[in-house]
Order: C-alpha cells, then sequence, then structure tokens
C-alpha cells in the first residue's frame, strides 16, 4: 500500500529551534492524513525529539562508524514511523 517517505528535511540553521521545523512538519502531515498515507523516515539523534511531537514512532536505532567511511565519529539512525490519522 502507498505510504509516505520523508528524506530529507532541514531548516537553514539561522532558523533552527524557532518552529521552521515544526511548520513544515504539520504541512507535510496534513497531506498525508488527507490521503490517509502512513509516514516513514529516517532521522538522526538531534531530530528525533521533533517528530516524537508529531506522534512518530520508533522503529529501530542503528548505529554507523563513520570511520569505516571516512568520517571521525559514530551517528545514530532512527527509523521512525507515524499512523495517519484517518
Amino acid at each position: 500500500r502507498p505510504v509516505l517517505f520523508l528524506h530529507t528535511l532541514v531548516t537553514y540553521p539561522d532558523h533552527h529551534r524557532r518552529g521552521a521545523g515544526a511548520m513544515i512538519m504539520r504541512h507535510i502531515l496534513e497531506k498525508a492524513d488527507q490521503l490517509s498515507l502512513d509516514t516513514y523516515l529516517e532521522s538522526p539523534e538531534p531530530g528525533r525529539h521533533l517528530y516524537q511531537q508529531f506522534s512518530f514512532k520508533l522503529v529501530i536505532e542503528k548505529e554507523f562508524n563513520l570511520e569505516e567511511y571516512g568520517g571521525t565519529a559514530i551517528d545514530l539512525i532512527t527509523i521512525m514511523t507515524r499512523s495517519s490519522t484517518k
């Protein structure tokens, strides 16, 4: 069945912690609900709190060792889902 997958959602740093991300999420989820689509996303740890505010639930957490890809840290990615309200 069709679903909505949010791939990349970012806000300009000058707008962090000022409601821009929440405004974007409200718009997207309103459309998802109109279409009766469940929504899925992958989120880095800092974004998880925002998505939980919009009823997203944790499905799985996965650690990625970025050193394997030329990076210098461990990144924690969360897979989350939200059921349509219709």
